[in-house]
């Protein structure tokens, strides 16, 4: 019951996902004013690869048919309904598919607002003109991105992945609203951003890479390259632990750098984050100030509990190995 309910969920996530962004058979959907941007780039691109025609009717608008006036040679007047042929009514019901294509792309509380318009163009004009807005407010959403751009930064917690795509979606933002920044800032800004944890990589790019004549694609390929290196030393640590008879514990720690290692009834707890380390001996589990030999069994009292030997003046390093017997 519980699989079937988690399919209907990602189901219905999908569907709604199809409805705004659009797909080859469906229309993209307005709901939301702040995506307007989005959703009239894909409509345009929607409609043109639906039909051509139908968006040379929203730019364009509606087309009069017209003929000559019985009585003046040489003046067109407006030709009555009753005397429209079948070629008259396609041009008619062209532009009456457009109206209809376009109304159905607005989700029903932005729909509401635009009831008075009359034809596809009226509509769409009327779309640009609130959504859009006149030169200053066009002008205050320059500053408010250019500020986003010049603050933007990793949010703790946040994955590189997540970071880097918030960083292509306010880059294209800035694009679309005609501001441009050079190659070398663009790359800058994002470098800078990036983790603490990454500063080694950081400065590794910024002196091999020439981030005047880098593109952003490129730039993000150099971080991802980064990344999976990473990935692969931590692989090639976790295996040479494992070939030397340790097993590694899942952990709930948010570091990726943390891992409980046991062998037999001895248990390492590494983290490469915040650490402490004394010479030869290692740190008691559960206790930052108390250390034992691992060579030294009789320190332990019973399971979970370790007696003090001797204490030891803690130096900031980066490796700490916390050690503890087990049953």
């Amino acid at each position: 019951m519980s699989s079937n309910n988690s399919e209907l969920s990602a189901l219905n996530q999908q569907q709604e996902l199809d409805s705004k962004l659009g797909t080859t058979t469906r229309i993209p959907r307005l709901t939301d004013a702040n995506d307007f941007p989005e959703w009239k780039w894909r409509f345009e691109k929607h409609l043109k690869v639906k039909d051509y025609k139908l968006w040379r009717s929203i730019v364009r608008g509606p087309r009069e048919i017209m003929m000559e006036s019985p009585t003046e040679p040489n003046v067109k007047i407006k030709k009555p309904r009753d005397q429209y042929t079948e070629e008259d009514l396609l041009i008619v019901e062209e532009d009456d598919r457009a109206f209809s294509y376009l109304t159905m792309g607005l989700g029903p509380d932005i729909a509401i607002g635009f009831r008075t318009c009359k034809s596809a163009k009226e509509l769409w004009d009327s779309l640009i003109e609130v959504y859009e807005g006149n030169e200053d407010m066009k002008e205050s959403r320059r500053n408010l991105l250019q500020q986003n751009f010049n603050n933007f930064n990793h949010i703790y917690g946040e994955t590189v992945d997540n970071q880097i795509q918030r960083f292509v979606k306010l880059v294209t933002q800035m694009q679309m609203e005609e501001i441009h920044t050079t190659n070398a800032s663009t790359n800058r800004q994002l470098l800078n951003a990036l983790p603490k944890s990454w500063d080694h990589h950081v400065a590794m790019i910024k002196k091999t890479k020439d981030l005047a004549r880098c593109t952003l694609s490129e730039m993000i390929s150099h971080i991802k390259a980064c990344e999976l290196d990473d990935k692969q030393r931590e692989t090639n640590y976790k295996n040479s632990m494992l070939a030397a008879g340790f097993s590694i514990a899942p952990t709930t720690s948010s570091d990726s750098n943390t891992a409980l290692l046991s062998q037999g009834g001895f248990q390492m707890f590494r983290n490469t984050s915040s650490v402490s380390q004394t010479s030869g001996k290692v740190h008691a589990f559960g206790s930052s100030n108390q250390i034992v030999s691992p060579a030294s069994p009789a320190s332990v009292q019973n399971a979970g509990n370790v007696s003090t030997v001797a204490p030891a003046s803690a130096h900031s390093t980066n490796n700490e190995i916390m050690a503890f017997f087990a049953n």
